[in-house]
């Protein structure tokens, strides 16, 4: 009989945890071949639980929108690594073991005026979201 952590964990009350579906994901993260879930919390803070244990849990200095699990090439060590990506404001930051080793900025775009007066309208009430 299996048993269905993502359940457990949904139900989970301890834990004090609220965050998006986007912030978050599943995945190696300490690189132990032992799959644990990340998950960035909006309150500000980064949670690692395996099952329904809190492993680890680091204060941010923003509120994380996404988080995933990823596999890049790490030189030093000549191999696969499975890196951790948390983005929030205008940055993505990525881990490895849990320690942040980049920061990457995420340049400004500007909005197509278009799209900004359909959101305009959809707020103000002028359209519904099947006009829109």
């Amino acid at each position: 009989m299996s048993k269905k952590i993502w359940n457990d964990y949904k139900s989970d009350l301890v834990s004090g945890t609220t965050c998006l579906s986007q912030g978050v994901c599943f995945g190696d993260i300490y690189n132990d071949g032992d799959y644990k879930i990340a998950c960035g919390d909006l309150s500000g803070k980064l949670k690692i639980l395996k099952q329904e244990c809190l492993i680890n849990e680091s204060k941010l200095n923003y509120c994380p929108v996404s988080v995933i699990v990823f596999k890049g090439y790490d030189k030093q060590l000549k191999s696969i690594y499975q890196y951790l990506a948390v983005a929030g404001l205008s940055y993505i930051y990525i881990y490895k073991n849990m320690k942040g080793i980049l920061k990457l900025i995420i340049p400004n775009i500007e909005i197509n005026s278009l799209e900004l007066k359909i959101w305009d309208d959809l707020k103000l009430g002028n359209i519904d979201h099947r006009q829109a």
